[in-house]
């Protein structure tokens, strides 16, 4: 099957081609097939939906973050207790976190990247905080069986660890 069309690449017309080279039907429940796909014209690049947040935008998800991570300050071993909060306001500050963390991307019910914010404890986990993050996740969010947990075992980013780590140091 083949289609044809005219288009104008230059005019940020795109086209797709789509060439179904073979087929086989040797048992009806395995069939194999194989496709080519042609991109004409300029690709489209997606910008994950991100926009760019004004100050008091920022600065509300922040709140919302600092109140979030507030949840957890009984968990917080009493040689970070007075530091917590600015230990957390300094991570956001970084200019590694800065870029994606008030970004939830796909994420539903939240407003800021709460998946990075895991990724983020799990650094803290044993330097700062005291648990696991089953008790953590129990503590953020009133159940274990969250998200979040799962987040908490993940690594963040090399750049954001790296940043983070020389922070902790």
């Amino acid at each position: 099957m083949k289609f044809d069309k005219d288009f104008n690449p230059g005019q940020g017309n795109t086209y797709n081609e789509w060439n179904i080279e073979h087929v086989e039907n040797l048992n009806p429940a395995a069939t194999t097939v194989t496709t080519t796909h042609h991109h004409y014209g300029e690709e489209k690049v997606a910008d994950g939906g991100c926009k760019k947040l004004d100050d008091e935008q920022k600065e509300a998800l922040r709140a919302d973050i600092l109140a979030y991570v507030g949840r957890l300050t009984n968990c917080v071993k009493q040689e970070w207790k007075s530091k917590y909060a600015t230990l957390w306001k300094k991570i956001l500050a970084l200019p590694e976190v800065d870029t994606k963390i008030y970004y939830p991307g796909r994420q539903k019910n939240t407003t800021f990247n709460r998946q990075l914010v895991g990724n983020i404890i799990k650094l803290l986990i044993g330097k700062v905080l005291e648990g696991n993050p089953t008790s953590l996740a129990t503590a953020l969010e009133g159940t274990a069986a969250h998200s979040v947990r799962t987040d908490m075992g993940n690594d963040a980013p090399e750049e954001i660890r790296k940043a983070v780590s020389q922070l902790l140091a």
